[in-house]
């Protein structure tokens, strides 16, 4: 059994290495195998703000409205090691870009 003492640990080891977040406009389902988003919309990757909790983590990714616009956000991913190694890409509910529009994304990992 792990222990909460290395659930916690292995959390951190996971904060340390998460990078960035980015939108895309990619619309087919996430795979093991994926190494990128599908479409990644330029200038929608940023860092992130993390909070940890007892084996949890939340990264909060922020895109304002002055960003991504024209696009329809369709996928987001983590990143790891200076966004070159994909950690999370999930598929989103499309939502139009434009300049009346902020975007905050927060992702939810438990350390089980």
């Amino acid at each position: 059994m792990l222990v909460d003492q290395a659930r916690n640990r292995v959390r951190d080891l996971i904060a340390s290495d998460i990078y960035e977040g980015q939108f895309g406009t990619g619309t087919t389902a996430p795979q093991p195998t994926d190494t990128a988003l599908e479409t990644a919309v330029t200038g929608t990757n940023s860092s992130l703000s993390t909070t940890k909790f007892d084996k949890q983590l939340i990264f909060t990714h922020s895109l304002a409205n002055t960003e991504g616009n024209g696009n329809t956000m369709t996928e987001f991913a983590l990143t790891m090691n200076s966004g070159s190694t994909l950690l999370t890409r999930d598929i989103v509910d499309g939502t139009p870009k434009d300049i009346t529009k902020s975007f905050q994304t927060s992702i939810l990992i438990f350390v089980e």
